[in-house]
């Protein structure tokens, strides 16, 4: 066997491979840099669909919300991977939650995307006639993976509004034709202005 060869005096071996390293040396991937180049990270925009369609509804009938993703941007379930400090990172944006704004006083927080009448289970009702501008925020959290191991919680979130859609709630009309129509009425559905 080899004899003892005193390398440091310290009792840490992370520490003695350390030993002899210049002061320049590459600082250690910390929790603080990774929350940094998450907050960069361009994410998927939430955009409403509502029904009923031709961005219009009565008084009392409910407008269903329903939530899809910008075809640009990251999305929850999609990974980015970057690299910091010669370090692979991979960064998954999670669904914290989204927050729907009826426009009228009215909000709602919830995990849900929504849905299309008569399922859909992101509705509201007015109560009075007007134009409402319905918007909703999506908050992300995320997750980050250094090198291929597993993955940990970054511990922070973001939010990303989308673009408000305005609605109009009208009075019923007394023709008949008008007020038979359900929310599925043929016609185009509510999009961003």
């Amino acid at each position: 066997p080899q004899p003892w060869q005193r390398l440091n005096t310290t009792c840490q071996p992370d520490t003695i491979a350390q030993a002899g390293l210049p002061e320049t040396a590459t600082p250690a991937l910390t929790l603080a840099m990774i929350r940094n180049e998450w907050a960069r990270t361009p994410f998927a925009t939430p955009n409403l669909t509502l029904q009923p369609p031709r961005q219009e509804t009565l008084v009392t009938l409910p407008v269903y919300a329903t939530v899809t993703w910008s075809p640009t941007g990251y999305q929850p379930g999609q990974t980015r991977t970057t690299t910091l400090l010669g370090r692979q990172i991979h960064m998954r944006p999670t669904l914290h939650h989204f927050n729907y704004d009826f426009g009228d006083g009215t909000q709602l927080t919830t995990s849900s995307p929504g849905g299309p009448y008569p399922t859909g289970d992101v509705h509201h009702p007015y109560p009075h006639s007007g134009r409402y501008p319905i918007q909703v925020t999506a908050t992300y959290g995320g997750e980050y993976s250094v090198d291929g191991g597993s993955w940990f919680p970054i511990g922070t979130t973001v939010q990303i509004p989308g673009p408000a859609v305005p609605c109009k709630s009208s009075p019923p009309k007394t023709d008949s034709s008008q007020t038979s129509k359900s929310p599925d009425s043929p016609g185009t559905a509510c999009a961003p202005t």
